[in-house]
């Protein structure tokens, strides 16, 4: 068979692009240790975001979690901490927030809704956080402590914690907290002894902390 030079040199170019072609490969954003002063969406393109230290949202700022997100915490067991906002809906997709091997050999947490924060998490999974070092107070994957009402976990899935799935404490902190499903936990849900909020229905575990 034979090709003509202009043939050779079209069949040369597709090979080389073929050949040559990047691979795609998964996006991943590293979150470093630091407070968030502005609005910020964590969207899909940019999944997973991985922490390499403490995040702190600030006060009157939102944090919006996009649906679909993956959100690991490295093994330093960095926290995200909210002054302001945080909205993780993950009704189009579920959110995940996970340990950075995503297994029991590292950990995280927590979620804290701070005094005056607001905010939901929904539809998420949360599992492989809370972590106990010894002589410190054990630390939950999700703790609330806002002195409002204006903090609201539904529909999630919360499992594999080392510790509480949800603490909740604080005089005047009464979120909502229904629909989920919790096992394998250390603690399902806890509050302190100066007033835990209501068992919502359609919640699977309660217990109080001492």
């Amino acid at each position: 068979m034979r090709f003509r030079i202009g043939e050779a040199a079209v069949l040369i170019s597709s090979f080389l692009l073929i050949t040559l072609s990047p691979r795609v490969l998964q996006a991943q954003t590293n979150v470093p240790a630091g407070t968030i002063t502005t609005d910020t969406t964590w969207d899909l393109a940019g999944s997973p975001f991985i922490l390499s230290g403490s995040v702190q949202v600030a006060a009157n700022v939102t944090l919006t979690i996009a649906a679909g997100v993956m959100v690991k915490f490295s093994s330093l067991a960095p926290r995200l901490d909210v002054l302001g906002q945080l909205v993780a809906d993950g009704t189009a997709q579920p959110i995940t927030f996970t340990s950075f091997t995503d297994d029991a050999n590292t950990a995280w947490g927590p979620i804290a809704f701070n005094a005056g924060a607001s905010g939901l998490i929904k539809n998420a999974v949360l599992r492989f956080g809370g972590f106990k070092v010894g002589g410190v107070t054990p630390v939950p994957m999700v703790h609330i402590a806002t002195g409002n009402s204006l903090v609201s976990v539904t529909n999630n899935t919360l499992t594999n914690s080392l510790t509480s799935a949800v603490l909740v404490t604080g005089a005047g902190t009464t979120p909502t907290i229904s629909g989920n499903t919790i096992s394998a936990n250390s603690v399902g849900i806890s509050g302190n002894s100066s007033g835990p909020p209501r068992e919502n229905a359609g919640q699977t575990a309660w217990a109080v902390a001492s």
